[in-house]
């Protein structure tokens, strides 16, 4: 029996595939996230953008004359109605401008 247990503890054939098989899914799940958290950053970065043109169409037309505020709603929401593709792969986005002023 000894003898046996002896040769159990050396053999060393298959310690390979133990070390795939813990690495593999760690390896796996990093991929992932990977993916996943370059998808985060780029509709940020989407939303992000979306948000500057909307403020900057909208300071644009502020210039202290009469209406200047509701003309910058209206410009700013024009400006988020435009484009809308953020997270959605290219298709456009219905969103209600009525909520961005």
């Amino acid at each position: 029996m000894s003898r046996v247990l002896s040769w159990l503890a050396r053999d060393v054939r298959g310690t390979v595939a133990v070390y795939v098989a813990i690495c593999a899914p760690i390896l796996l799940g990093i991929g992932a996230l990977t993916i996943d958290l370059s998808r985060l950053m780029t509709v940020n970065t989407q939303l992000q953008s979306a948000a500057d043109a909307a403020a900057l169409a909208g300071a644009r037309e502020l210039n202290r004359f009469a209406g200047a505020m509701d003309r910058a709603r209206a410009v700013a929401a024009d400006a988020v109605a435009n484009r809308q593709t953020f997270a959605t792969g290219g298709a456009d986005v219905a969103i209600d401008p009525a909520n961005c002023a």
